[in-house]
């Protein structure tokens, strides 16, 4: 498997529209000269925050912060490495990259989270 994109970006608690916006440019095709966005928090993350940016004419992204200590209980390697392969296959969304503390994905239009 192919080595996933990593950008040097650690993302704090409440992280700023901006920020998030750096991490979208940096790592989905199409972002990358993106000025502006919408960022909406996403609910129902239980270890993680999640972020959705979306903007016209771009594809929409969700920015992934894990928690505070989740790697002690979750093998994030593991779990990245995992969630490539089912990119590549096409059954979840795309993996656009990784953060120093999380990674960004593609977002699945007309879907919902489980309960």
């Amino acid at each position: 498997m192919a080595e996933l994109p990593r950008l040097p970006l650690r993302l704090p608690d409440d992280p700023p529209a901006e920020l998030l916006l750096a991490a979208a440019r940096g790592l989905v095709p199409g972002w990358e000269d993106a000025l502006h966005a919408t960022v909406e928090p996403v609910e129902g993350g239980i270890t993680n925050l999640l972020y959705r940016l979306s903007a016209p004419g771009r594809p929409t992204a969700l920015v992934r912060r894990y928690g505070h200590n989740t790697e002690l209980v979750i093998d994030r390697e593991a779990e990245n490495r995992l969630f490539a392969r089912l990119s590549a296959l096409g059954v979840s969304p795309p993996l656009h990259g990784l953060l120093e503390n999380g990674r960004v994905e593609g977002w699945l239009d007309g879907h919902r989270a489980m309960t």
